[in-house]
Parts: structure tokens; C-alpha cells; sequence
């Protein structure tokens, strides 16, 4: 895969936050392909795609969606894996389909309430804030993804658990120094 680079900056209107329901692909009158960003108060178009803002976003928090679709494939194996944006906030979002598709809605996990199938081959998914989106996957596949965003979101949360645990926190002190040759570090005197 082709290394891309930072080239667009971070806008406010870029940014996607917690209260943000879901990203849309969406043309517009000269047939570019851009975002529609969907939050509590309604929704917005940025001349960016969904797989670009995503991107930005997560490079903007320090990371890159490779990054976050290397650190999701440790954690729930599979493709088309949910990725975390934020963890401090608990920003999941997952894709209906493959992120680099042009047809591809990014779900926050924390703001689907249900979904309910209209047909073999779509779903409408009822959203936190009363919205709701109708996308082009089967029922069964979206309570898949669905599923595979709690499960990845469960794990970093027993991640953190793990290290927070008592028993991993150090129970003494000490102070390293250099050797003398200049290269290892030895147990030393407190002045």
C-alpha cells in the first residue's frame, strides 16, 4: 500500500467528536466524492471522503487509520475491522463495508441503538439522537460488525484493567546510574 502523506489540515469542521452519529459518502454537484458528517444537531458536507476524515481525525490524535486497522487486527481478527479513534472517549467507529470503497458509512459503536432489516439486502440502523440510517448490508452482516466493535471495545477495556491491576504496580524503589564504561545502568547510591 502506497505511504500517504499528512496533507490536509486539521478544520473544525473536521473534526469528529463524541457526539458524532455517523459518516456518510455523499457526491457532490461536480460528482466528487465527500463526507457528510452526521451529529446530534443535524448533519454537514466536508470536501473531504469518509476514509480521508477518518484519517485525518486519527492522525490528528497521534495515529493513522493504518495504525488503527493494525492495532484492531491484534485485537479482533477479521476484515473490515472497527477502529478505534479515541480511547479515552471510547470513539469507536466501524465500517458497512470495506473503508477504502467509495460506498462505505462509518458508525460510531456508542450511538447504534438497534438495526432492523428492510430486506435481504438492507438495514436500517436507529441511531442514539431519534436519526436513522438505511445502508446497503444484510441485517446479519451489520449485527456482525456491530458486534465486532464491542468486542474490540471490550478488549482494550480488559487491556487497561490488566495494567491497572495492583499486583503489576512496582513495590519498591530505586536509583540506576551509569557504569563507569558509560554503557549499562547499575543500581546506585541516592545522593
Amino acid at each position: 500500500m502506497k505511504k500517504r502523506k499528512a496533507t490536509q489540515a486539521m478544520k473544525h469542521e473536521y473534526a469528529i467528536k463524541p457526539d458524532t452519529t455517523v459518516i456518510l459518502p455523499h457526491y457532490d454537484a461536480n460528482g466528487v466524492l465527500n463526507a457528510l458528517i452526521c451529529n446530534a444537531e443535524g448533519f454537514y458536507q466536508v470536501g473531504l471522503t469518509p476514509y480521508d476524515l477518518m484519517d485525518l481525525n486519527l492522525r490528528y490524535r497521534g495515529s493513522s487509520m493504518r495504525g488503527a486497522m493494525d492495532g484492531a487486527e491484534i485485537l479482533v481478527h477479521g476484515k473490515m475491522n472497527p477502529i478505534v479513534l479515541d480511547k479515552e472517549m471510547n470513539m469507536v467507529f466501524f465500517p458497512s463495508t470495506s473503508p477504502r470503497k467509495s460506498d462505505c458509512v462509518w458508525f460510531a459503536l456508542n450511538c447504534v441503538l438497534s438495526s432492523i432489516a428492510i430486506d435481504k439486502t438492507h438495514t436500517q440502523v436507529n441511531l442514539s439522537n431519534g436519526s436513522a440510517v438505511t445502508v446497503n448490508i444484510s441485517k446479519r452482516t451489520f449485527d456482525l460488525k456491530l458486534n465486532r466493535a464491542y468486542e474490540l471495545l471490550y478488549k482494550i477495556r480488559q487491556r487497561r484493567i490488566e495494567f491497572e491491576d495492583p499486583t503489576m504496580r512496582l513495590h519498591s524503589t530505586y536509583h540506576l546510574c551509569v557504569k563507569e564504561n558509560g554503557v549499562n545502568y547499575e543500581a546506585g547510591h541516592i545522593s
